[in-house]
């Protein structure tokens, strides 16, 4: 009999063959990285993705308030990458706490969030602030300068496919920085409000 691995455990043996799966603990595991960001343990790009092709297939309304953090390489230039790490796990876990149960935030890469909030429109505009004020907090409490600004964007109204919502919410996102960061910008079919 071969030597097993130690994330293997042997489950059954008949005849000549020999099964042999992962121990429960390693599927989780393997699991848990296929859908997280490692950095800040929030869900990653593709489970994102996935995420917004089930609720446009289930016909659900949700809106995507991408958000992005105003002035964060400067905390990377200023305090170094470890810290500038350590702000991000902060400001996720303080992200995770100003969301509803029902809606979900992720890393959408480098010092961008994307949170899919289930509902109207209204909703998404009331979590940005939330998201915002999560965001002022962290930075106060760990003494750097840095501060949210966001893009709403509502299915189906600003767009019918991921990636035209996704577009519209980016659109949105940037419009808000280029006017003075720390603001939200909201997609209206095409058009924008703050």
């Amino acid at each position: 009999m071969p030597k097993l691995a130690p994330t293997t455990q042997q489950v059954s043996q008949r005849g000549c063959g020999v099964l042999f799966l992962p121990t429960i603990a390693r599927s989780e595991e393997l699991l848990r990285l296929a859908q997280r960001d490692p950095l800040t343990g929030l869900l990653n790009r593709r489970s994102l993705y996935q995420l917004i092709d089930r609720l446009v297939a289930e016909g659900k309304k949700f809106a995507v308030v991408l958000v992005d953090l105003d002035g964060f390489k400067r905390v990377n230039d200023k305090h170094g990458h470890l810290v500038g790490d350590r702000i991000l796990q902060r400001v996720a876990e303080a992200m995770q706490g100003a969301i509803r149960h029902e809606d979900a935030v992720a890393r959408y890469g480098g010092d961008e969030f994307a949170v899919v909030v289930t509902g109207s429109r209204e909703n998404g505009e009331l979590v940005m602030r939330r998201l915002r004020d999560a965001v002022e907090s962290v930075s106060r409490e760990a003494r750097v300068e840095t501060s949210l600004s966001g893009g709403v964007a509502a299915w189906p109204e600003d767009g019918a496919t991921l990636e035209e919502l996704l577009q519209a919410a980016d659109r949105m996102l940037y419009r808000a920085k280029r006017d003075g960061k720390s603001g939200l910008r909201e997609a209206r079919a095409g058009g924008c409000s703050s």
